[in-house]
């Protein structure tokens, strides 16, 4: 409705891109604190039922990349703007995770193009993909496991990777 109200396409890439740390609560701050995007993205997937009830986080580990994908509880088709939001966000949290302009290799929609694309890959600084069969971010191995400068293990993923292991 947001995005009908305003006339803009990209109403949702605005709303992810304004993502501070506070806006996943204690799940932000810890997913910062993780030694690599690879431990954040498992750990968002892991706990972002605590901050959402209609979105989930899918994390597909390959040998060279990271596929982070978004899922929804309540599929509508063709809406675009909670799916740029939640995209927008994710990536704001592993530019600011690593300190800088982290890109994705390629962005996943699967509502189809609608004359955004221009918009969207000078905010993601990749490729865009409509029509995908997920929505999601692919990102390289070689990023996913770069040590992240405020890696904290006492307030990061040090709680999550024991339960892990045990």
């Amino acid at each position: 409705l947001a995005s009908e109200a305003t006339g803009d396409p990209c109403f949702g890439l605005d709303v992810g891109a304004s993502w501070q740390p506070t806006s996943f609560h204690a799940l932000g701050y810890s997913a910062l604190a993780c030694a690599t995007l690879r431990e954040a993205f498992a750990y968002l997937a892991r706990y972002c039922r605590v901050v959402s009830n209609g979105a989930g986080v899918e994390v597909v580990d390959l040998p060279d990349q990271v596929v982070v994908k978004l899922t929804s509880r309540e599929r509508v088709p063709d809406v675009a703007a909670p799916v740029q939001a939640g995209l927008a966000a994710i990536v704001m949290m592993c530019r600011s995770a690593s300190g800088g302009t982290i890109a994705p290799r390629r962005v996943h929609f699967t509502y189809e193009e609608n004359g955004t694309r221009a918009r969207l890959e000078r905010f993601f600084g990749c490729p865009i993909a409509f029509g995908s069969s997920y929505d999601g971010l692919v990102f390289s191995a070689r990023d996913a496991d770069a040590p992240l400068p405020g890696a904290n293990a006492v307030l990061g993923c040090a709680m999550f990777n024991a339960r892990a292991q045990a």
